[in-house]
């Protein structure tokens, strides 16, 4: 990372964002920039706090220092008193510290001090963030059931007893768009498959729900402002009609995440989940990496009926001859040229894993609605110290002892907890998330993978630093609320996200749809960038074992085999919502991925029957992706790419077009504006 002194501007960053925190504007981040994804400030006013009438933005000489400069983080102090706007003081300084990370994730830790004869206040608002309208989407996590939504959101419960998730519309006709009683655990704004931002509470919820007695409440909103065309996020600490003071100094952390949006995604996973039961075949083997496959994720942990399985905090695993057996596997996986990585859930621990039942009980999340009864062992939590040296060793023992490529976390979310013993306080378990998430990415290095799975809930510091991500599970959840599987547009909201990290989809959902169903699926992955992951096995006990019948575990394998020959990490992409190439079907979408020599046009009819239509490439979409000049234009024109090309493609199928077009690019399209880093 970088940073920089000028005119009164501190900025710090790297080759894919920056963040500026401005004299003028109290100390405040006035710039919020992702350099690969709109290259412009996402912000559209300081990110400021205020006591009613006293704001840190009114403050017009704050003390700026760097306290800290290393490699990969740099932290800034900024000391001031908050003001009206005539300036003069309400009596309450602040001191502010911005830890800044190179995985995107700035730390931000506000302190609040009274004098004596500090002012009173019916509100406070801490880190309010006016954000450009392009973020037209937003992904709230809720605790409180006293959530609420205008317009058509998208709510699910967990069914961890986590609370809620909510996607939705940022825009709306009267402004008021989300709100909830207490702390929300996360929210994210997001133009999907291009850019955002996530704030989070640190994991004490005490800190910011401490003045919600019975005088006040604590709140978070969103609105929308139509006439300046911003979103608005304010989380209120307190709201009260009866005035109140501070008594002593007060302290909220939270942390501000923006996505690592790449120029090229390393779209190079193509996966199949197995369990040893039975031990997969040479020739099984042989055919996955035949038809595609590159990535194994080995999993057998899940039942605590299963007598030989690989428990959850638990080793060895097996036998001597099941430990000859995964050795086994492990060479023959390599042998034929795929990477093998095993299954850890990083939120529960199996009762016979080892450590006594009075440390567990230490470790175990603990909440009203949890149900800590499952098949699979007790839940943790992630703010428990102990349990996350215990999981770090576990990883560690596995990966020195066997030469697997990686490693692969489940259930990788935010829980509340109200556990004492490890905690004074409801909390959510960000900080040991966080945490670990550094911990692995450190450990693993850079030749080594990691996946992890996501449910409904995305964590933007995950995607940052993991290599793949796991979704689609809400997929089936969801239809228990749509009774279908989604409609393209309702696809998994976080699987377009902030295109960060590749995604994976989750095919079980598909285990009692029929062979069509299947088709329609990998129509959809084909224009999102998708890839399906095959679950061919299950552990015993697990009640979503297989996808049914070979059949449809051919028609995947076919999908995959269709991309295997094109090395997708080299492409830019845009996929069907970026109208870069239109078509005059409506059951035809579309998705072009390019580099500097050749285009791939992917076609994909999501109806059931045989369409025939026209396509094109719309030189306006791909207007600033790259630049093409008089002569590279006249090539499109004589391949027929802008007049117009006729297809046929038959219900569910999608076919994918190479034109080589030497020049593409003018210039590199990564030659973004800088400056401000």
């Amino acid at each position: 990372m970088k940073l920089k002194i000028e005119n009164n501007e501190w900025t710090v960053g790297n080759d894919l964002w920056s963040v500026a925190i401005g004299r003028a504007t109290g100390g405040c981040i006035n710039s919020m920039v992702c350099f690969n994804g709109s290259n412009k400030n996402i912000l559209a006013a300081p990110v400021s706090s205020r006591f009613s009438e006293y704001s840190d933005l009114h403050e017009s000489a704050p003390e700026i220092r760097v306290l800290e400069k290393r490699k990969d983080r740099i932290a800034i102090k900024v000391r001031g008193v908050l003001r009206d706007r005539n300036g003069r003081s309400g009596g309450i300084g602040y001191d502010y510290i911005y830890e800044i990370r190179g995985d995107g994730c700035l730390k931000i830790t506000r302190k609040f001090i009274p004098s004596k004869t500090s002012a009173k206040f019916s509100n406070m608002v801490v880190g309010r963030m006016e954000m450009n309208d392009s973020l037209g989407e937003y992904a709230a996590s809720v605790i409180s059931r006293k959530y609420r939504v205008n317009g058509n959101a998208c709510v699910m419960e967990s069914l961890r007893g986590s609370g809620f998730k909510i996607y939705g519309k940022t825009a709306s006709s009267d402004g008021n768009v989300f709100s909830c009683d207490g702390m929300a655990v996360k929210l994210s704004f997001f133009s999907r498959g291009r850019e955002g931002v996530e704030w989070l509470p640190a994991s004490d919820l005490g800190e910011w729900e401490k003045f919600a007695g019975d005088n006040g409440k604590s709140r978070c909103s969103i609105s929308y402002d139509p006439g300046k065309k911003r979103v608005v996020m304010a989380v209120e600490p307190f709201c009260s009609a009866r005035p109140a003071a501070l008594s002593g100094p007060c302290v909220f952390t939270s942390y501000l995440t923006l996505p690592a949006v790449r120029e090229k995604q390393e779209r190079r996973f193509r996966s199949i989940r197995f369990s040893p039961h039975p031990w997969p075949t040479e020739k099984q083997i042989e055919n996955w990496a035949r038809n595609g496959v590159n990535t194994i994720v080995f999993q057998d942990d899940n039942c605590l009926r299963a007598r030989a399985n690989w428990r959850d905090g638990s080793y060895p695993p097996y036998d001597g001859q099941g430990m000859r057996n995964l050795e086994r596997m492990i060479a023959s996986v390599h042998k034929h040229g795929m990477r093998i990585v095993p299954y850890f859930s990083n939120a529960h621990i199996h009762p016979a894993a080892g450590p006594s039942g009075k440390k567990i009980a230490q470790w175990t999340r603990a909440w009203p609605a949890a149900d800590e009864a499952r098949a699979y062992g007790k839940e943790v939590c992630y703010e428990a110290p102990g349990w996350r040296r215990f999981f770090k060793d576990s990883v560690k023992r596995v990966l020195t002892r066997h030469p697997f490529d990686g490693i692969y976390y489940d259930e990788n979310i935010l829980v509340p907890c109200d556990n004492r013993l490890h905690f004074r306080g409801r909390h959510t378990g960000a900080d040991g998330l966080i945490d670990l998430m550094r911990w692995t990415r450190k450990f693993l290095g850079k030749d080594r993978i990691m996946i992890v799975h996501e449910w409904h809930d995305p964590l933007v510091l995950a995607d940052n630093l993991a290599d793949v991500v796991l979704t689609g599970e809400d997929i089936f959840h969801c239809r228990k609320q749509y009774g279908r599987l989604l409609e393209l547009d309702e696809f998994t909201p976080h699987a377009g996200f902030m295109n960060i990290a590749p995604r994976l989809i989750l095919s079980f959902p598909l285990r009692k749809e029929k062979a069509r169903a299947v088709e329609r699926f990998l129509a959809k992955c084909a224009v999102c960038g998708y890839f399906p992951e095959i679950r061919v096995n299950g552990p015993p006990g697990e009640t979503y074992k297989v996808i049914d019948g070979r059949e449809k575990e051919r028609k995947i394998l076919k999908f995959d085999k269709a991309f295997s020959g094109l090395d997708l990490g080299q492409y830019h992409f845009q996929n069907y919502l970026n109208r870069v190439v239109l078509t005059d079907c409506p059951n035809v979408k579309t998705a072009i991925y390019w580099k500097q020599d050749e285009l791939l046009i992917v076609l994909s009819n999501l109806g059931e029957k045989q369409e025939r239509f026209k396509w094109r490439v719309n030189l306006s979409g791909i207007a600033g992706k790259c630049e093409m000049g008089p002569a590279m234009t006249g090539l499109l024109r004589k391949k027929g790419l802008i007049g117009g090309v006729k297809g046929v493609l038959a219900g569910y199928e999608f076919r994918i077009l190479r034109f080589p077009l030497p020049c593409l690019f003018s210039r590199h399209p990564s030659s973004h504006s800088r400056e401000s880093a």
